[in-house]
């Protein structure tokens, strides 16, 4: 199938509905039936008692990950 433009998609989502593992799980589906997939997936660690969780984002071509949050500390109201 060729398509003349990129596909792009939104997901509307509410704050704890698992959007990330459902993006990464379509992602896997397709790269396991072959499909080339481009972009990139979110990942967020368990918060340890820290400021925030560490967030990162997954490549999902080399499977290379980023950290994207930032520590700013326990006094921070965001990362």
């Amino acid at each position: 199938m060729t398509v003349p433009f990129p596909l792009l998609a939104a997901v509307r989502y509410r704050r704890d509905d698992g959007v990330d593992r459902l993006l990464e799980a379509v992602v896997r589906d397709l790269q396991a039936r072959g499909a080339r997939v481009a972009g990139y997936v979110q990942h967020e660690t368990e918060a340890d008692g820290e400021c925030c969780a560490v967030t990162l984002v997954e490549d999902v071509a080399t499977g290379e990950r980023h950290v994207i949050s930032q520590q700013l500390g326990s006094g921070a109201r965001g990362c």
